[in-house]
């Protein structure tokens, strides 16, 4: 039984690595994606985005989209 733990506990750490990797991976390959997003919303007038209006001067533009980037992805890789 003792074996079947120490398995047990080297594929989960295996697979949280490799979860890891992933999100890592999907946060380098849709970074440049939020940025375009987030570079956009900071050069169209206030008045037509107007969630925007409250985060124009709160955080840098890699902040920002540093910060949706993970949240999004965080949201869609829940189970």
């Amino acid at each position: 039984m003792g074996k079947d733990h120490q398995q047990a506990g080297v594929s989960r750490q295996s697979l949280k690595k490799r979860d890891e990797l992933i999100f890592r991976l999907m946060i380098f390959l849709s970074f440049p994606i939020f940025l375009a997003v987030v570079i956009s919303t900071r050069i169209v007038p206030a008045k037509w985005i107007p969630a925007a209006a409250d985060s124009r001067k709160s955080s840098s533009i890699l902040h920002e989209a540093t910060t949706v980037a993970r949240s999004t992805i965080a949201i869609a890789l829940m189970d």
